[in-house]
């Protein structure tokens, strides 16, 4: 089972295994109903000619481009959602619905979203207005917040778990910056490295070896780092391998 975003506020879910040409259902789909309707009226207007006549969002939908996804790796049932309407939301794929909704998280787009690979309460959120979230989604109120220097870092373009621990986590920018943090002390980056030319458009941990990752760039380069180079100190500089 897959989940696709769109430049619709959809979320389409594909069944690898069905020969179906056609997904197994779209959650967000848009809706008919007058007071959808009246609540909400902000198709984008680049893709205002992809909605049929009269349609409007339900208030259980997005309502601009879904950015980022990421499946719950304990509960497979339960997706999140970034957009750009600036919400995020948490989907349970058994019934099709949406579970909660956060909308007071970032003001501008949500670029990434991401459960913790650890802890399945904790999710990661990471927005074009320089903040990242920490939360718990037991409690609206469970959260840890900072922002990032967007004189230096700019847009962020993905964030990303460390397999085994769940205090860990790092983020890359447009600016090509590859930031790690801890979330026991939030508010410092533990270190920051200027990892490509150009934008840093992912980064990814190997399964095999979890001190080890992988960037790639606008730049056309990939990268191996080792991130427990200099680990002993408060700060440090991961290695490039």
């Amino acid at each position: 089972m897959i989940a696709v975003g769109t430049f619709l506020p959809e979320i389409e879910i594909w069944n690898l295994d069905s020969e179906s040409c056609d997904p197994v259902t779209i959650l967000g789909s848009l809706d008919l109903s007058e007071q959808a309707k009246a609540e909400t009226n902000k198709v984008t207007s680049k893709y205002k000619k992809h909605a049929a006549p009269k349609m409007a969002f339900s208030e259980h939908t997005h309502t601009d481009s879904v950015m980022s996804l990421s499946m719950n790796p304990f509960q497979t049932e339960y997706l999140a959602s970034g957009s750009a309407d600036h919400t995020v939301r948490i989907w349970d794929l058994d019934e099709c619905v949406v579970k909660a909704t956060y909308s007071d998280l970032h003001t501008d787009k949500v670029q990434a979203v991401r459960w913790n690979r650890v802890n399945e309460q904790v999710l990661l959120t990471g927005g074009y207005d320089g903040r990242l979230n920490v939360m718990d989604v037991r409690s609206a109120d469970a959260k840890l917040s900072t922002m990032l220097a967007k004189s230096i870092y700019k847009d962020i373009e993905s964030v990303q778990w460390h397999p085994v621990s769940e205090h860990n986590f790092v983020v890359t920018c447009e600016s090509g910056h590859m930031i790690g943090y801890d979330t026991r002390r939030l508010e410092n980056p533990v270190f920051s490295v200027q990892a490509h030319k150009k934008a840093c458009s992912n980064v990814t941990f190997s399964p095999h070896i979890p001190n080890m990752l992988v960037s790639v760039g606008t730049d056309k380069q990939c990268k191996i780092w080792d991130i427990t180079a200099g680990a002993k100190e408060t700060t440090y500089e991961p290695a490039l391998v």
